[in-house]
């Protein structure tokens, strides 16, 4: 009886001390220097014990989304270094990581692809497809008559990257796939 009376006497202090280490507030992520990949840089990391879990990037401020403890943020890239701070909060205790996004090279002056673009257009008589010659910094998209989406990333006036999205009913045609791969 004296032996067991030992052994939860050494036992429950370790349960408790290991309870303790579980509620500790924690955030990291996989790297410091992050670049693009596409129109956006992936910051990939993990938290535990938060609160609140925000990041801040030129000066705005969003929300975390955390799956299992593993967040991604996207940061659309630009022409500039960009630094990002992410911040864990529990109570009055507080995680900070800071992380750099990498300049990326652009790809055109907005303005000059944009003119092109509608230019373009208006040359084949479709003067509804036309692209916004100003156009904020982040992803826009542009929806054109096929049913195509662009994802236009712009920083600065510059156009960093476009994606397409095709239609699905266009991927699952034989036709569509041929033209597209030829």
């Amino acid at each position: 009886m004296k032996k067991l009376k030992y052994v939860l006497l050494m036992v429950i202090p370790l349960f408790f001390l290991l309870l303790t280490g579980c509620s500790k507030l924690s955030l990291s992520t996989t790297k410091k220097e992050y670049s693009a990949d596409g129109l956006v840089a992936i910051i990939k990391g993990k938290a535990t014990n938060y609160q609140k879990l925000t990041y801040t990037v030129a000066g705005e401020t969003k929300k975390v989304a955390v799956d299992g403890g593993h967040f991604a943020i996207s940061v659309p890239v630009s022409d500039k270094n960009q630094r990002v701070r992410i911040k864990a909060v529990n109570g009055d205790k507080t995680e900070t990581s800071l992380v750099k996004v990498k300049k990326a090279t652009p790809l055109k002056n907005y303005l000059e692809f944009a003119q092109a673009y509608n230019y373009t257009m208006l040359s084949t008589g479709q003067a509804d497809d036309q692209l916004q010659l100003i156009s904020k910094n982040g992803i826009s998209t542009h929806k054109k008559n096929d049913g195509t989406k662009w994802y236009l990333n712009v920083q600065n006036n510059q156009l960093m990257g476009v994606a397409t999205q095709f239609p699905y009913k266009d991927l699952k045609s034989k036709n569509w796939s041929k033209e597209f791969c030829d």
